[in-house]
């Protein structure tokens, strides 16, 4: 086999195992914050799922079948 050929094999194997490495060390650093993070994420939505929506009692369409009707008769109406 050519060497250039096994310099590049070692190369590409020493590659692969360096981004694992760094990616394996990356999460174990990163581990508590992300638990920290997902549970106070768990509870903001828990909050926001169980509080009364202020928005669901009062919206308001803007394109309501009423409205609608009267724009659609006043529109007919004008030349």
């Amino acid at each position: 086999m050519d060497l250039m050929v096994v310099a590049a094999i070692i190369t590409g194997a020493l590659t692969v195992i360096g981004t694992l490495l760094a990616q394996y060390s990356g999460r174990l650093a990163t581990g508590p914050d992300t638990e920290t993070t997902l549970t106070k994420q768990g509870e903001q939505l828990d909050q926001t799922l169980n509080a009364p929506s202020e928005q669901k009692r009062t919206r308001r369409w803007p394109n309501s079948a009423s409205s609608w009707t009267e724009r659609s008769q006043s529109s007919a109406l004008e030349p």
